[in-house]
């Protein structure tokens, strides 16, 4: 979320350049504060800590599959974002741009507050039950009993 707020502020100051070039004197210090900012907000949340988290959040029976697909999407994501922006500047303009991806920090961070489960405090067995995963190894524990 601060990572779209610190874009925002970025595109706001772009707007006010084009409107009147002698704000680029005034606010000199605004671009390089807010892309520090942005950096600083990516470093500490959605940069670090979700590769480091990747390999913990999924259940064993799908981790490998599942981590694959996560960075196979995001690495996706990024070269398609580099690969269009050029086009994209051209036909939006730096302002529209900043605000497009400000908007899509936002919707990224409303996705994760509604969408993302929260396994803090639950067990494996619990976890996996979320996932709609059978926990075969006690299946086969409770039919050699039997």
């Amino acid at each position: 979320m601060l990572m779209g707020l610190f874009l925002m502020l970025l595109g706001w100051f772009y707007e006010l350049r084009d409107q009147d070039p002698e704000y680029d004197d005034i606010y000199f210090w605004m671009p390089p504060t807010w892309t520090a900012l942005f950096f600083v907000a990516f470093n500490i949340g959605v940069g670090p800590i979700s590769w480091a988290l990747l390999g913990d959040i999924f259940p064993m029976q799908i981790r490998e599959t599942a981590v694959a697909f996560a960075a196979t999407f995001n690495w996706l994501l990024c070269l398609i974002a580099t690969m269009t922006f050029g086009e994209m500047l051209d036909a939006l303009g730096v302002t529209k741009i900043m605000w497009l991806f400000a908007g899509f920090c936002w919707l990224a961070g409303i996705f994760c507050a509604l969408l993302v489960k929260d396994t803090r405090g639950h067990s494996l067995a619990k976890i996996q039950e979320s996932f709609g995963i059978e926990n075969r190894q006690v299946e086969t524990n409770s039919e050699e009993r039997t």
